[in-house]
């Protein structure tokens, strides 16, 4: 209870034990003494709570001032009993001290009001804050859970077309059953590459020109049955020097940049058509462009890869539904490693003759 409260709760006793003194006439000192203690009870009250009460809640200075209530609490019942000449009116006695048992009252009640309003407010303040650090952890896991399903799919897709192959061949060849452990490898390594991406700090690792084969020879064997399906050839060319090398993590090249790089041409190519892998190295720099003749990116949706929002998925050129994160995705690992990316397009709708998609990655040189 605040010390207001007790003091109203004080009141009718105490009145009543002067009235009935002063009814039966008992003397001046016996009816005054009620009187002080009721004008001392609420400032011991009060300072007691901003000492004990509400003590890690206050401030020296209020802590002073209850010292200084509790100090005159015994002003009060020492002028009463030593100082006060029998004959005073207690009207005006009570009338000059009441005064102070206001400020007694009412100021440690304020003092306690605002500091459990600060409080208060700290303490929404700090859950707002860790509701904020939640929904950001949530939405982290949720983009994490997005991407690694993504990157999943295509040496998951690529496991079950060895499979069936596999059941038509009895006993299933050693290249089949080779291609079907590289593919889950490939998953093996993509799972664990998702620990280094929640802490958002770049994996250590380099590639080099002969790293960069082994990445287009595992990509050859996760997209063969995907790239027959669709009667599409798969070329490259690397003009690259045997001590190139640059700062990348390889399980990230391969299957999140490389990966859905190839990923995406041979979604939106058409049948009997071709897509080009190109790398070079030129002004200090690792370029790799990947290039399609497929349908295109509309320029809306082109502006938004730009901006680097991530754009809705589309049908690809056989009616299957992706998942629309494959360039956002690379954009933000190749960001994450000081790389940039850009996309040139030409939609079918615009180009109906020379349509196609080339998307290229660069990376700074490492030097000896």
């Amino acid at each position: 209870h605040a010390p207001w409260q007790y003091y109203l709760a004080a009141w009718p006793p105490f009145l009543g034990v002067v009235l009935v003194r002063d009814h039966r006439g008992l003397g001046f000192t016996a009816i005054a003494l009620p009187v002080s203690l009721l004008n001392a009870l609420p400032l011991f009250m009060a300072g007691y709570a901003l000492w004990f009460t509400a003590g890690k809640r206050t401030t020296p200075l209020q802590k002073l001032f209850g010292v200084l209530m509790w100090g005159q609490g015994l002003h009060f019942i020492h002028f009463m009993l030593l100082d006060m000449a029998p004959g005073t009116q207690l009207g005006g006695w009570m009338t000059a001290y009441v005064l102070y048992d206001v400020m007694g009252t009412v100021l440690p009640s304020i003092a306690l009001e605002n500091a459990g309003l600060h409080e208060k407010t700290n303490l929404e303040q700090l859950v707002h804050s860790r509701t904020q650090e939640l929904d950001a952890s949530l939405e982290k896991n949720r983009s994490l859970l997005k991407i690694l399903l993504h990157d999943i799919t295509n040496p998951i897709a690529a496991m079950g077309l060895y499979l069936s192959a596999m059941g038509e061949q009895t006993p299933p060849s050693a290249t089949l059953l080779g291609r079907l452990k590289l593919a889950h490898g490939a998953v093996r390594d993509i799972v664990g590459s998702v620990g280094s991406r929640y802490t958002e700090r770049a994996p250590d690792g380099v590639m080099t020109a002969q790293s960069l084969a082994a990445s287009y020879a595992e990509m050859s064997v996760i997209f063969e049955q995907a790239l027959q399906r669709k009667r599409i050839s798969l070329e490259h060319h690397f003009a690259l020097s045997p001590t190139l090398s640059f700062k990348m993590d390889k399980t990230l090249f391969t299957h999140s940049i490389l990966g859905n790089l190839v990923s995406n041409a041979v979604k939106f190519s058409p049948p009997d058509s071709s897509i080009e892998i190109n790398a070079r190295e030129h002004g200090g720099h690792f370029i790799l462009s990947v290039e399609d003749r497929g349908i295109g990116i509309p320029p809306g949706l082109l502006q938004q890869l730009d901006a680097g929002t991530q754009v809705p998925s589309r049908p690809d050129t056989l009616g299957d539904q992706g998942m629309g994160l494959g360039l956002s995705s690379v954009r933000s690992i190749v960001a994450t490693y000081g790389g940039s990316m850009t996309i040139s397009s030409r939609d079918a709708l615009n180009y109906p003759h020379q349509h196609g998609t080339c998307v290229t990655v660069s990376f700074a040189v490492l030097r000896p």
